[in-house]
């Protein structure tokens, strides 16, 4: 078999290129921009990950064979997989594929993947609104029989809410 040992997260190129809308500062193939692990965030934190910006609900796959160790709320109401990886060579690492929708998901913890594996699509990064604020791409998402809570997309591009699939290398 002459399958590689890791493959990309995603079937398709991310958009967050050079050449695309996004400019310089968010280009996931160059180092020394905000997309990359290391950058500093705000607070002095430190980026634990690799930004690939997609379209809305792209399909994530397992990187490698591996087990899935852990499925939890993450960031901007997504969700995020945590997989103990083993490439065919024995060497062993973790990835934490952040941002991912909820509903999409289609492992569960204790799954052996292999590689390629679709394990779910790329999430929607919510901002609830305010009261009194206004938005023109609004999500509302039902939190219970009387509540409903409003959202806005954090990232809008070309007029649609962006979505974005994360790794933690």
């Amino acid at each position: 078999e002459n399958s590689p040992e890791i493959i990309f997260p995603l079937k398709v190129k991310p958009i967050n290129n050079y050449d695309k809308q996004f400019g310089k500062n968010f280009n996931w193939t160059k180092n020394n921009n905000q997309t990359m692990f290391g950058w500093r965030r705000s607070g002095g934190r430190k980026h634990a990950a690799r930004d690939l910006y997609t379209e809305p609900e792209t399909e994530i796959v397992a990187i490698s064979d591996g087990i899935v160790l852990e499925i939890s709320n993450f960031y901007s109401q997504t969700y995020q997989i945590t997989i103990k990886h083993e490439t065919k060579s024995g060497q062993q690492f973790i990835i934490r594929y952040g941002e991912v929708d909820k509903e999409s998901v289609k492992v569960e913890v204790g799954d052996v993947v292999k590689q390629g594996t679709i394990i779910a699509k790329t999430g929607l990064l919510l901002k609830e609104l305010k009261k009194g604020e206004k938005s023109s791409h609004i999500v509302e998402i039902k939190i219970s029989p009387k509540i409903t809570k409003r959202y806005r997309p954090e990232l809008i591009i070309d007029g649609k809410g962006g979505r974005g699939a994360k790794s933690k290398l």
